[in-house]
């Protein structure tokens, strides 16, 4: 991540998650996604520990640790809350497609191993899937934040 902490799923037990993808952090469509990603953790002060934000870098050779954690500090991002994630390129697409489910297309609308950006993707705190968003949709924004208070209110079976 942009603190140079290898992340597993072991540091996501009992926590929701809320994952999404990014791309050339600066970018106006970067920004609108960041901006709309900290109003998230905002709504939920009362129970931040439950919830953890990962983004993950689409294009891992630009995307540094380094320049992740500019990015996260430009932003003030709260960096044991919201995780900006780099790696392998085939693993990172891996695991969108394959754990998240999130197809990658190219602009003709084909399999190719660009992943859209702009896609979040809601985990329970057993990381089921259990939403999918437009984080560029203010509406979709919203929907979200309301589909996280129902997790957090969700309450085991015995």
């Amino acid at each position: 991540n942009q603190l140079n902490h290898t992340i597993t799923k072991k540091d996501l037990q009992g926590k929701e998650v809320l994952v999404d993808f990014i791309s050339s952090p600066g970018s106006d469509t970067c920004r609108q996604l960041t901006a709309n990603l900290k109003k998230v953790p905002g709504a939920f002060s009362h129970n931040d520990s439950l919830l953890q934000i990962l983004s993950f870098a689409v294009n891992p050779q630009q995307d540094s640790v380094t320049r992740l954690k500019q990015y996260a500090d430009k932003y003030k991002i709260d960096q044991d809350k919201w995780w900006f994630l780099t790696g392998d390129k085939e693993q990172i697409n891996n695991l969108v497609q394959h754990d998240f489910f999130v197809d990658a297309m190219n602009e003709s609308g084909s399999n190719s191993s660009f992943i859209q950006t702009g896609k979040w993707v809601l985990l329970d705190k057993h990381q089921y899937i259990r939403g999918y968003y437009n984080g560029l949709d203010s509406a979709d924004v919203s929907r979200c934040m309301n589909d996280i208070a129902l997790l957090m209110l969700e309450k085991e079976k015995r």
